[in-house]
């Protein structure tokens, strides 16, 4: 999943918090249109068909999906302060579900959307990113889950690759570095900086670490005089990490 930096300083580069960061709602809408574009995908993808770059099959991809999507439901329908049930994989398809993957998947999708549009907006539940309220995270964190591998299947199906919008793609970017980018629990303990700068958008997020052992606390903090297409290409270096969430 991205990028993790810790002791991260987060900067938005143009002003603002994060570009087009979008709401509630419109995720949830993005969620079902991401769902359904999935389903066609698999519908017309030969369940061993490699995925390009992953090493994984489109049936292990959309089992991993639908598990997933069940995994997140169940944590938000039983309001569950931790995450008691490990992960997506108490929630994969039997045997018998995966003979009929295309509809285990709808059924999985139609529980989820069902189980987060009636969530309060004061839910409490467990999220791997504190910082960001629980509804909210859900949402958002099951939108791009579907979208990034409904990409998979399609590539796995031999194309094309729906796009997605620019104000998804630069929500799901604030996610990465404006929430899991801030956490701990998804940092490298190489310390580096880089630069994000969407050509779509006139703002953009250059996070930074300082060492692991000399900077834990994670902040943010806004940077207005420059523009993000301004920023000259030598302030982005070397900081690459892999950051995995518990799913």
């Amino acid at each position: 999943m991205g990028l993790g930096i810790r002791g991260c300083r987060c900067c938005v580069v143009g002003g603002g918090m994060w570009p087009e960061v979008l709401d509630d709602e419109l995720l949830l809408v993005r969620l079902a249109a991401e769902a359904r574009v999935l389903a066609e995908a698999v519908a017309r993808c030969a369940p061993s068909a490699p995925v390009p770059g992953l090493g994984w099959d489109a049936q292990t991809v959309v089992a991993h999906t639908g598990a997933v999507h069940r995994w997140a439901a169940d944590i938000v329908a039983r309001s569950l302060a931790t995450n008691e049930t490990g992960g997506s994989a108490a929630f994969a398809p039997s045997v018998r579900e995966v003979s009929r993957l295309h509809d285990w998947l709808d059924e999985g999708v139609a529980i989820l959307i069902s189980t987060l549009r009636s969530a309060p907006a004061g839910l409490r539940c467990f999220t791997f990113v504190p910082s960001v309220p629980p509804r909210t995270f859900w949402i958002r964190r099951q939108a791009h889950e579907t979208a990034i591998h409904r990409g998979d299947v399609e590539a796995a199906a031999g194309g094309p690759v729906t796009p997605v919008t620019a104000s998804f793609a630069q929500d799901g970017l604030g996610e990465v570095v404006g929430a899991f980018a801030t956490e701990p629990a998804f940092a490298t303990d190489r310390p580096g900086r880089l630069l994000l700068r969407p050509r779509t958008a006139r703002r953009g997020w250059s996070p930074s670490a300082a060492n692991a052992t000399s900077s834990r606390q994670a902040t943010s903090e806004v940077r207005t005089p420059t523009p993000w297409f301004a920023v000259p290409a030598t302030s982005s270096t070397a900081g690459r990490g892999t950051a995995r969430h518990p799913s």
